[in-house]
């Protein structure tokens, strides 16, 4: 017995409900419970059946790979079961308007093999069955928290049931049965329910520890719902330095993060990619325009490799590092060796540098915080409102009615509705650090129904201006909204403003000058300012005596390695025979070759200090960059581009006066 076609359109309705697409579900409903009312029908036969158990299969791979085009990895599949009910449309068609109204089992599987098959024995396949389960199993991805989703479950369910029921049976038994059943689908539920969030707090403990440690651009704890004092060190993170009096922006983001589960807000289904580089010259945003750019000396480890940067940032110059990468949320890293990388950041107003809003940054509350954040964001009128006027109204009520603290508390409330830590921040003691401040702003502005993510990274004084630098120390670590607004991201600070920089009660001045020390040291030895040091000569007897010993181990193996088996040719490796080599080499000798961790500038500069003029400086850097292609670039050199640096490394050698054994530049004239 096949299921009526009218529940059928019933789940079709429920579903699209559920997920929001009405649009779609009507037509289809009317669609699949239409034969029930109409005489009309297709003489369907075994051939018609398969093509149309072929569209449904297409469906399923065809959206299932469009879906993991545009979803991030680990949405594909939520994304792909909002959608089940669409991919089996095409065989509920098949049976409701075909003259036998049902499907033989030969066409379920695409295998040829499994058709040519004689019909086997056994019930016809019921597409309607499995549409009706098909849109539970996908309503149940978008609405499964939402208060009236299990009256719905049991209003299809208990029609589906009613349908089936034994007729020899009386209708009030079997009435009966069904509200037991749902009673006790209720408890199982919510039995269910407590388990799942069980075992997602253990999972999520779990692998937490893994993500501090290895991948911090993917979870950021908080100290929401701890007490005592928090706060960082005068430990130096990074250093700006300006010209004048210039503005600079206050915030610099390090990483940007989307859903906050148990105290800590994670970036879900990110992942880096590399970012377009040549040279030093790093491009996020190609977009022409600068607002600015500002010269900034950071301390990698500080930060586990992730660049603080200010908003807009467009442009990345003079970083000397192996790759630059980005996630779709901005967060960027570098891989270098260095302890300390100086490089120019040049921004503008805007970037697109993030992914562009997600269903997730304009609707996700947790349930634990959904009640009173609906309920607040109505008190305050948030809803259906402009986004600068919910910001401005956001901003008000929590400087009129909040405190900035970093001594953290967390008592009991007198409001039933603050049942989690968040909750007794904004109905309770209403005092707190950052962190409550811009969790709390984030899932305001999503329950107004604007696009919120929670940013990380460091508040600057621009007070502080001692010689034209600008000193950020990990205290000054804070956290802030990014809000969509104007269809493009941009910053928004909902903490109070108070003095944010106030450092630990146990911190000194002599701690502050040994943090300072320490970056001096830092800087001096990763940066190149170490002049005094290529004057001690005496460090060339002990390299020189390694030198020696290295050499004749070389000459040994080189020897063993000549009289042994299997010796051949050489490899050519590319490079060998580059124009450039023998200027590297009086470049070498006369301590003026470029170092492996000196950034272009300073070399150009030291080209300069040699008496080199611009034309030969510039010579230099074409020949020089033209050679490392040569060397490392799979693709090597256009034939023009070898032509320029036979012609550029010839030039550059007769300036030399390599023709004539000289000893410097050679001026014209």
């Amino acid at each position: 017995m096949h299921l009526p076609l009218w529940i059928v359109g019933l789940a079709l309705l429920a579903w699209g409900w559920e997920i929001g697409q009405l649009a779609l579900a009507v037509p289809l409903a009317l669609l699949a419970a239409a034969p029930q009312w109409t005489g009309y029908r297709f003489a369907l036969g075994r051939n018609e059946f398969h093509r149309a158990l072929d569209v449904c299969w297409v469906l399923a791979f065809g959206g299932l790979l469009l879906i993991y085009s545009l979803e991030d990895v680990g949405n594909v599949l939520r994304s792909a079961a909002r959608w089940l009910p669409v991919m089996a449309v095409p065989a509920v068609l098949a049976q409701g308007w075909s003259e036998s109204g049902r499907i033989p089992l030969s066409a379920v599987l695409p295998w040829p093999s499994w058709r040519r098959r004689p019909e086997p024995d056994g019930p016809p396949f019921d597409a309607g069955s499995l549409v009706v389960i098909l849109s539970l199993v996908s309503a149940s991805t978008a609405g499964a928290e939402r208060p009236w989703f299990f009256a719905v479950i049991v209003g299809v369910l208990g029609v589906f049931l009613w349908s089936r029921r034994a007729r020899g049976h009386r209708a009030w038994a079997a009435a009966m049965v069904l509200v037991l059943a749902a009673a006790g689908g209720w408890m199982v539920a919510r039995g269910l329910a407590v388990t799942q969030q069980w075992i997602e707090d253990g999972l999520m403990a779990w692998t937490t520890r893994w993500y501090r440690e290895g991948a911090p651009y993917r979870v950021s704890p908080t100290a929401i719902g701890r007490t005592g004092r928090v706060g960082g060190s005068s430990r130096i993170i990074f250093q700006v330095r300006i010209d004048g009096g210039r503005a600079v922006p206050a915030l610099w983001r390090t990483a940007t993060y989307t859903e906050w589960r148990h105290g800590e807000w994670f970036a879900t289904g990110t992942g880096f990619e590399k970012v377009d580089g040549l040279e030093d010259e790093w491009i996020l945003d190609p977009a022409p325009g600068r607002a600015g750019a500002l010269q900034v000396e950071w301390v990698r480890h500080s930060t586990r490799g992730l660049m603080p940067l200010p908003h807009g940032t467009r442009v990345l110059r003079e970083l000397i590092a192996e790759s630059v990468e980005m996630t779709p949320m901005g967060t960027v890293r570098a891989d270098t060796r260095a302890g300390v990388v100086g490089f120019r950041a040049e921004y503008a107003r805007t970037a697109a540098v993030e992914l562009e809003p997600r269903e997730g940054d304009r609707e996700e509350v947790p349930a634990a915080e959904l009640p009173l954040i609906a309920e607040l964001a109505e008190e305050l009128g948030l809803s259906g409102r402009p986004a600068a006027e919910v910001l401005n109204e956001l901003r008000r009520h929590f400087a009129d009615h909040f405190r900035y603290t970093t001594d953290l508390v967390d008592s009991p409330a007198d409001d039933p509705r603050a049942g989690t830590a968040l909750g007794r921040f904004l109905v309770g003691h209403r005092t707190g650090h950052c962190e409550y401040f811009a969790t709390a702003g984030v899932l305001l502005l999503r329950a107004a129904g604007i696009p919120a993510r929670y940013a990380t990274g460091f508040l600057l004084d621009p007070a502080e201006r001692a010689g034209g630098v600008i000193t950020v120390r990990e205290v000054q670590a804070h956290a802030w909204v990014r809000v969509w607004m104007g269809d493009a991201w941009h910053d928004f600070d909902p903490t109070p403003a108070v003095d944010f920089l106030e450092e630990p009660s146990g911190s000194s001045g002599w701690q502050r000058r040994w943090h300072e020390l320490r970056f001096a040291l830092q800087r001096w030895w990763w940066l190149g300012e170490k002049a005094w040091l290529r004057q001690a000569h005496w460090l060339t007897l002990p390299l020189l005596a390694m030198l020696l010993w290295r050499f004749r181990r070389l000459r040994a193996a080189r020897l063993r390695a000549e009289v042994g088996p299997g010796s051949g040719p050489r490899p050519a490796w590319p490079g060998l025979d580059s124009e450039w080599l023998p200027i590297d080499a009086v470049l070498t000798d006369r301590g003026l070759a470029r170092r492996p961790d000196e950034r272009p500038g300073v070399w150009r500069d030291r080209l300069a200090g040699a008496g080199w003029g611009p034309e030969e400086v510039g010579r230099a850097w074409t020949a020089s960059g033209l050679h490392d292609r040569l060397r490392f670039d799979p693709r090597g050199l256009a034939e023009n581009e070898r032509e320029t640096l036979r012609v550029v490394s010839s030039d550059l050698g007769r300036a030399l006066g390599l023709a004539r054994g000289g000893d410097g530049v050679r001026r014209g004239g």
